[in-house]
């Protein structure tokens, strides 16, 4: 037990010294005012409202709010936070797998695997995913109370499964896979299902399996109705996130992403997660979706998709026709298309093609059928070579994977660090480039700035956000004209992108397009109602014109939105008093 947490805390110990990162940790964090400003009540309900950035997960945003109390912005203990969460998934995960199956030395090793694995490292080192490792923490803390309900099938030990559910859906809408999971874990290793109980295949009795006839011999039936409140709760969070992600405008639409490339990405991407798990390189914080980088995709994923299909048809196969004799493979291969299918890509969140953080739970399945395999097949190696080989080969794995591991957590300490990595083991990645060019803006850097959103648009012409930086790179430096077309082909791409017409309107003001630069700026609150920097400046050029009335209503609605916009309160002050001084 001390290993399990003693082994991820000396990899990610590093995480530590991380800054914030410019992805998402501005939205999750720093730049979220109902986040940074810690617990409050005002702040507690606006966690378990309909709003993006993606997704529902009230707990996940109470646990950022809680770090912010303790922590302020101080990026450290956001980081060990995630890392906490890492832990105590990894000692959960070890419990729960020993009490279903009582074989302490196979639990412990898929729990190593999930704690040093440089696939996750995404999940732990990134503080905006805070709602992945909190969902796992949840999620193993379920799995073991369902381990205990199924031994003592009291009324308590059922409500602490739903507690513990409710938790997991709290923090991630991914928890909606795990009423399915438990029904596979009834199956093996719990065999509740009397009719067609995988064998021991050699191992340990169970510690948790069934004990007397009538338990044996539940129905799939029955063992499926006894998760209605799970699948109702799962069901409840599903609507709540599709509501979220419609609300941002994140889910993408089959214009670009049309059902056939989805479906062919999903089928080559179930198999690249598997290369992933076994050779972990060229990791990356995003990869680009074919869809949107390449002029034919379907070209480039139709061979692909067939040989993956090819993969998955038969790995399903061999595993079902060995579920007597090893249960291990069926649960765990189904546990990893079953957990992973949300993600998969067939409804499209982003343009990401796979992403690493996504395998953080479903590859558990695959972690726990081949140690079960792979301790199956060394006791028979036992027999024709020595012990001291068999031991070397069972441990090669957890010799190899602490290096990478500890190589990839360490492209997280920044972002011009995460990006640049991401750049030099990717192809055509306009995000990286984005994104690296926004961090050289950040620190001074605008000769940098402007070649990278010079090359993220090379890549890809009408990348909005591109557009957008590169337009407020020209602005700061005085070239309006060069930062009014910028902000034009962002609003153009990108219709409904309200920063970038607040931009345009601000460039079509300065350059004496007034008429022009309020039609903007209403377009922006039709858009964006809440978006203050509109209000903010449609109340600016309302005070130019001297409309005062409509300016002050401006800046009125600029506080309604952000109670502490300092400059807009003073603003409405000096309105306030010029006219009180001109009614005297």
């Amino acid at each position: 037990m001390i290993l399990l947490a003693a082994a991820p805390a000396l990899l990610y110990a590093q995480t530590a010294s991380f800054e914030f990162v410019q992805y998402d940790d501005g939205v999750h964090v720093f730049d979220n005012e109902h986040v940074r400003s810690g617990l409050t009540w005002d702040n507690f309900t606006w966690a378990f409202g309909i709003h993006g950035p993606s997704q529902w997960h009230p707990l996940a945003w109470l646990s950022h709010q809680l770090d912010c109390e303790l922590f302020g912005l101080e990026p450290a203990g956001h980081h060990l936070t995630n890392l906490g969460l890492h832990i105590l998934s990894v000692v959960l995960l070890f419990m729960a797998i020993r009490r279903m199956t009582g074989r302490t030395q196979a639990s412990a090793y898929v729990a190593m695997l999930f704690a040093i694995h440089p696939l996750n490292v995404e999940s732990v080192a990134w503080v905006s995913e805070r709602r992945n490792v909190l969902c796992a923490a949840c999620w193993m803390a379920s799995m073991w109370c369902y381990a205990v309900y199924c031994q003592k099938r009291s009324a308590g030990a059922y409500l602490a499964v739903l507690v513990t559910a409710a938790l997991a859906l709290m923090s991630k809408p991914l928890a909606v896979t795990l009423p399915c999971v438990f029904i596979l874990l009834d199956f093996w290793p719990l065999r509740r299902c009397g009719r067609s109980q995988p064998s021991d295949s050699g191992e340990a009795i169970d510690s948790v399996a069934p004990r007397d006839a009538a338990m044996a011999g539940d129905s799939y039936k029955r063992l499926v109705l006894e998760k209605a409140p799970l699948f109702a709760m799962a069901v409840i969070a599903g609507v709540l996130t599709i509501l979220c992600q419609k609300a941002e405008g994140v889910v993408q639409d089959l214009t670009t992403f049309r059902l056939s490339i989805r479906i062919e990405n999903a089928l080559v991407s179930y198999v690249e997660y598997l290369r992933k798990a076994v050779w972990p390189v060229d990791l990356a914080v995003f990869y680009p979706h074919p869809a949107v980088v390449d002029a034919n995709p379907d070209s480039a994923l139709a061979l692909p998709a067939i040989i993956s299909a090819a993969v998955i048809i038969t790995v399903t196969l061999v595993a079902f026709l060995q579920r007597r004799r090893r249960g291990y493979l069926l649960t765990g291969w189904l546990w990893y298309l079953g957990v992973m299918f949300p993600m998969i890509g067939i409804l499209q969140v982003g343009e990401q093609r796979l992403a690493d953080r996504y395998a953080y739970l479903p590859l558990i399945g695959i972690f726990w059928a081949v140690v079960w395999l792979g301790g199956e097949l060394l006791a028979r190696l036992r027999k024709f070579v020595p012990a001291q080989v068999v031991r070397l080969v069972a441990a090669a794995p957890l010799i190899a994977l602490p290096l990478p591991t500890w190589r990839q957590a360490s492209t997280w300490r920044d972002t011009e660090s995460l990006f640049s990595h991401a750049i030099s083991v990717t192809e055509s990645n306009y995000l990286a480039h984005n994104n690296l060019g926004h961090s050289h803006y950040l620190r001074g850097n605008r000769g940098m700035a402007a070649r990278h959103y010079a090359a993220a648009i090379s890549i890809l012409p009408d990348y909005a956000l591109a557009h957008f930086n590169l337009g407020v790179l020209y602005h700061d430096a005085g070239f309006l004209s060069e930062a009014r077309s910028e902000f034009e082909k962002a609003a153009e791409s990108r219709p409904d992108m309200a920063a970038a017409r607040v931009r345009l309107a601000v460039t079509l003001f300065l350059t004496g397009r007034t008429d022009e630069a309020l039609a903007q700026l209403e377009r922006a609150i039709e858009i964006a109602p809440h978006y203050t920097s509109a209000h903010f400046n449609l109340g600016l050029i309302q005070r130019e014109q001297g409309d005062s009335d409509s300016a002050a209503n401006s800046f009125r609605r600029v506080l309604q939105i952000d109670p502490n916009h300092a400059r807009a309160r003073q603003l409405l002050e000096e309105l306030d008093k010029t006219g009180r001084d001109d009614s005297r």
